[in-house]
């Protein structure tokens, strides 16, 4: 799925499948260390995005946040959307950090590699149209929003 024959566009719905089936098999790898819940909005199914944006970010949250903790992880996918745009929602109740000494530690943007990527192509393909937003508290959660304006909704996917 993920080469999706050569589109590097897909729809929400495709992408949120390909998470899915992404988290099933950790669900097999973790067993009651890791449960998930997806809450989508169908009316947002067509919406056209990059590939491959969530799953760096699930993939992080298991890797850098509930792994490294002592009570079973959870992570919600929510899809939703207002009068301007719709939003993309990755929360996971692992091991979390303080932000206020990561923005003065590193000089970098949070998250490493992975979420550093998705945030450039998404800046690449939205500009001022596009924004994450990352919240966590230590020893808590972490949620990831990305911020889409809806003036990019279409029905046809195009490159």
């Amino acid at each position: 799925m993920s080469l999706n024959q050569g589109n590097e566009i897909i729809t929400l719905k495709n992408e949120i499948d390909q998470v899915r089936q992404y988290l099933f098999i950790q669900k097999q790898r973790y067993g009651d260390q890791l449960n998930y819940e997806f809450s989508e909005d169908t009316n947002l199914y067509d919406y056209q995005i990059p590939k491959l944006i969530v799953q760096p970010i699930v993939e992080n949250a298991i890797y850098h946040g509930i792994k490294e903790i002592n009570r079973p992880g959870f992570i919600k996918i929510k899809t939703y959307e207002d009068e301007i745009n719709f939003y993309i929602e990755i929360y996971d109740n692992g091991k979390g950090f303080d932000i206020n000494k990561e923005i003065v530690s590193h000089s970098t943007k949070l998250g490493g590699i992975g979420i550093s990527n998705v945030d450039e192509r998404l800046k690449l393909q939205y500009g001022d149209g596009y924004q994450m937003m990352i919240d966590s508290n230590l020893n808590s959660f972490t949620c990831i929003t990305l911020k889409i304006s809806q003036q990019y909704k279409s029905t046809e996917i195009s490159e």
